[in-house]
């Protein structure tokens, strides 16, 4: 598994596997964050993060000391980072990871 494993964690093959990770961390997500309640939720999203890393830590550091937590400095925080595009797919292996996400309900 890259990084975080579903709850729900299966499949037969790397596709199935890859394609069960995003729609159950999603789903294991969606589920804690219900549990947790919106009030107590702090959400960062990537791509603003990458764009503005310093309006984004602001953004936490905000939430935080509205919940009576001390946020820590933020020195030598780049300006951004680069987003770099994912390497495309085989045609085949591109189909079947589609087929496979709107199999489990995800749209890609």
């Amino acid at each position: 598994w890259w990084s975080v494993r579903p709850s729900d964690a299966g499949g037969a093959d790397l596709v199935e596997r890859a394609c069960r990770q995003v729609a159950g961390v999603a789903a294991d997500i969606a589920r804690d964050c219900a549990h947790i309640g919106q009030d107590r939720l702090c959400s960062v999203d990537y791509e603003a993060l990458c764009a503005a890393p310093e309006r984004t830590l602001a953004a936490v550091a905000e939430y935080l000391e509205r919940h009576g937590l001390p946020a820590a400095p933020r020195a030598g925080v780049p300006g951004a980072f680069a987003l770099h595009p994912s390497r495309p797919l085989e045609a085949d292996r591109e189909a079947r990871l589609q087929a496979q996400l709107a199999a489990l309900g995800v749209s890609a």
